[in-house]
Order: structure tokens, then C-alpha cells, then sequence
């Protein structure tokens, strides 16, 4: 069983199915995607996976849900994980959402909805070894 998660969070049933569906079929099985159906949701999943040793490269967030903004998820993910890089998800945002999740969460990417299939995969991609290739100093360190 794979150990690497990807954790996708949208108050949108279809939004987060549509991007599990697309990252499950680019990366062939490679990653596991889980999924939230929001901000508190997705906190808790977090610390969870993390507690069964789940290692978690990516989190892509919407930006605007009912219980907590995207932006101040992404703050509380890199609180808890600063390597897991983050890509805002939406289509409708403030300039001032994104700087606070730049500023704050160290927000790798934004891609606007709807997004094309292979932007998502390559930032997707990109994101991914960008984590694994930051993590080796620290595994040989170790």
C-alpha cells in the first residue's frame, strides 16, 4: 500500500470528485487521494493521516467555504506541515487571499476554475517532485 497522499478540499461534491478522478488517472495509482468537503474536515484528516505515517506532498484547497476560508486552511496546514506545498483552487478570489496564502502558508501555485485537466496534472506533477526533491537533504541528513 502506498503511504503518499494527496488531500483535495472543496465544498463541492463534484469539484472534489472531478479532481480525485483526474489525479488518480495522471498519476496511475501512484498517490492515494483523499478527500474533505471542507476546512475543520480537512484539519482533522490532516492530523490523522499524518498520525497513521501518511506522508502528505500536496493539498489543493478551494478558497471560498463555508467554514473556513481556503486561505487560513492553507495557514493551518503549513502550521502543522511547512514541506507540504499548497495550490489555491478557485474562481473567485481577493488578491488579498492569495498574498495571505503566500505569505502565510507558502502557497506553491494558483489555478483558477474551471481549470484545464493538464494544468492540473502538471502542477500537480511539478508540486510533487518539487517536495520529494526538497525532502532528500533531510533523508540523508538523517
Amino acid at each position: 500500500m502506498n503511504n503518499t497522499v494527496i488531500l483535495c478540499v472543496d465544498d463541492e461534491k463534484t469539484i472534489l470528485d472531478s479532481l480525485r478522478e483526474q489525479l488518480i488517472d495522471h498519476f496511475e495509482g501512484q498517490y492515494g487521494v483523499e478527500m474533505a468537503e471542507g476546512g475543520e474536515e480537512a484539519v482533522e484528516l490532516f492530523k490523522e493521516l499524518l498520525e497513521e505515517q501518511y506522508e502528505i506532498p500536496l493539498v489543493i484547497s478551494d478558497c471560498i467555504m463555508p467554514d473556513m476560508k481556503g486561505d487560513e486552511l492553507l495557514k493551518r496546514i503549513h502550521a502543522i506541515s511547512p514541506k507540504t506545498l499548497k495550490i489555491m483552487l478557485t474562481g473567485q478570489t481577493s488578491t488579498e487571499a492569495v498574498i495571505n496564502a503566500v505569505n502565510n502558508a507558502k502557497l506553491y501555485r494558483y489555478i483558477s476554475k474551471p481549470w484545464e485537466k493538464e494544468d492540473l496534472a502538471l502542477t500537480a506533477s511539478e508540486a510533487i517532485k518539487s517536495y520529494f526533491k526538497d525532502q532528500q537533504p533531510d533523508k540523508q541528513n538523517k
